[in-house]
């Protein structure tokens, strides 16, 4: 045991000082992973408080000298890499936020309510993913149109994460009819009346979406990191950006929905600081898209 007089402040929120009657007893890690990422701390708090390294293994980190310096340098590697935020412009409908609505519509099955609207096409001109890109960088009216985006940039790289928030009922699903049924009649020759009749496939959205007073609230969708950023907290950051976006529109409070069963999104929103607050559910949603509706999620301003 080591007085604990002779041990200076401990600035990590993982590491836990347990003492007995004046001195160290017991230094207990909640979750060791973020500790490692701090080893190169802990090493000088180990010399200035005289505990022996085989002490500092078995209550702190549990790894040998080796891995923890390894990790380190992982870690100094994983965190040079960073990103920026910014609105997204036109140019990047065409190069990014295309794919990236249409990648997080489809989510853990593979298949969102735009491709149960419209499907792809092997044509790239007239893939879903471009006519997702033209409506969001053409029509205003469209919930996902570009000024309601932000990306996160990284240098050297480009868009590598985007999302977009706005208030309901001013922009909705519903008001991007429009917007959508232009799109595939400029890039797919399809008329007003087929966009009619196959608008009707998604109607099964309104017993999908749970039963919820949304008017006035700020809303986020198409919540999207590429692969190779993902597990490095850019989503969560994403999150806090699009959050602090409604802040000003004077709402009560920020949605955002993720289909059943899709895990990864469920835990993320958690993490961002909201609360699954309902969910709804038709047989007409688990035909379509291979889940049978949506939870919903809220985070109070």
């Amino acid at each position: 045991p080591v007085h604990r007089s002779s041990i200076k402040s401990i600035d990590h929120p993982n590491v836990v000082i347990v003492a007995s009657r004046g001195k160290l007893k017991k230094s207990e890690i909640r979750d060791p992973r973020p500790a490692i990422k701090y080893s190169l701390r802990l090493n000088k708090i180990i010399r200035s408080a005289t505990i022996t390294r085989k002490v500092t293994e078995q209550y702190l980190l549990g790894l040998s000298p080796s891995t923890r310096m390894d990790c380190a340098a992982n870690h100094a590697d994983e965190t040079s890499k960073r990103w920026i935020f910014r609105p997204a412009t036109r140019d990047d409908a065409d190069t990014y936020l295309g794919d990236a609505i249409r990648d997080s519509e489809r989510a853990h099955t593979g298949k969102g309510i735009w491709d149960v609207f419209l499907g792809d096409d092997a044509d790239p001109s007239k893939s879903l993913s471009s006519v997702l890109a033209y409506a969001c960088k053409n029509d205003a009216q469209t919930h996902f149109h570009y000024t309601h985006f932000i990306v996160a940039e990284a240098e050297g790289e480009g868009p590598i994460a985007a999302g977009c928030g706005f208030i309901y009922p001013d922009f909705s699903v519903s008001r991007s009819y429009p917007g959508m049924a232009n799109a595939a009649g400029q890039l797919r020759g399809t008329s007003p009346e087929e966009c009619s009749e196959m608008w009707k496939r998604i109607s099964y959205l309104d017993d999908a979406f749970p039963d919820y007073d949304y008017d006035h609230t700020w809303m986020l969708e198409s919540i999207f990191v590429s692969p190779s950023y993902r597990k490095k907290g850019l989503a969560v950051e994403l999150i806090e950006q699009l959050f602090e976006l409604g802040r000003p529109q004077h709402v009560r409070e920020c949605l955002v929905v993720c289909g059943i069963g899709n895990i990864a999104a469920y835990r993320l929103y958690e993490k961002a600081g909201f609360e699954c607050i309902g969910k709804g559910e038709s047989d007409a949603a688990q035909e379509a898209m291979g889940y049978p509706g949506f939870h919903l999620f809220r985070r109070r301003y």
